[in-house]
């Protein structure tokens, strides 16, 4: 995993938090010349998209795109400022909107938009409903649920998980979770780890490695979570 022999594209790319903070793109040589590749061919084609990986392994697309339209533009002006704080305090669409609705320019903008509101309206239609499904499966499941499921043993798998995240507070949740994943595996011959072979767009493969933990037997875990936080 350290060697260069892995050929991992690792690209991180960390946006500002606020204005005038400093962006910064970390990679391994791989997934720089990768990201180099594709602005060069953004620049001669107006767009392009690679495939890159965390240092986690974990692939992401990239995608870059050219408007050349001035800032003051409906493209830019409709288009959400790129800071990991920032606020949406109007009609705003995401880069992954103009990627969806394949907006290039203002143009496209104004020719989509009704198209966008109806979607959105639609998508709040369906969430209703789904919230509506889901609230009557709850009720329904509820008493079963509870004749089938130890609480108390949910109490305590939740509350180890809670006491680690505190000694490693600094981890995201699902980070935390893969974190703990792979420790469990380590410590019982690999179990569930699984490695695969994916290809990108362009045909590029590219190394998976993940754990699937689904058979695991829930005391076993408790008592993997128990040891786990007397060696922290």
């Amino acid at each position: 995993m350290n060697g260069r022999g892995s050929n991992f594209p690792i690209l991180h790319i960390y946006p500002q938090k606020y204005h005038h903070d400093e962006a910064i793109i970390i990679g391994r040589r791989e997934g720089l010349e990768r990201m180099k590749a594709t602005i060069e061919k953004a620049l001669e084609t107006g767009e392009g998209n690679c495939t890159a990986v965390t240092s986690d392994i974990e692939s992401y697309k990239l995608h870059i795109f050219i408007n050349d339209e001035a800032p003051n533009s409906d493209f830019w002006r409709t288009l959400n400022l790129p800071y990991v704080d920032f606020v949406d305090d109007g009609i705003i669409l995401g880069g992954d909107d103009y990627l969806i609705y394949e907006i290039k320019n203002s143009k496209d903008l104004r020719e989509t938009c009704s198209v966008i509101e109806e979607d959105r309206k639609r998508s709040k239609i369906m969430q209703g409903k789904i919230m509506e499904v889901i609230e009557r499966n709850r009720e329904k499941n509820r008493e079963s649920e509870n004749e089938r499921r130890d609480q108390e043993r949910i109490k305590t798998i939740l509350n180890l998980i809670f006491d680690i995240w505190q000694q490693h507070s600094d981890m995201r949740f699902f980070q935390l979770l893969e974190m703990v994943k792979y420790q469990y595996s380590s410590k019982n011959n690999d179990i569930g780890k699984r490695t695969d072979i994916g290809k990108d767009e362009g045909g590029i493969e590219q190394p998976l490695l993940f754990v699937d933990l689904f058979n695991v037997k829930i005391e076993e875990f408790e008592s993997f979570l128990k040891g786990f936080l007397q060696q922290e």
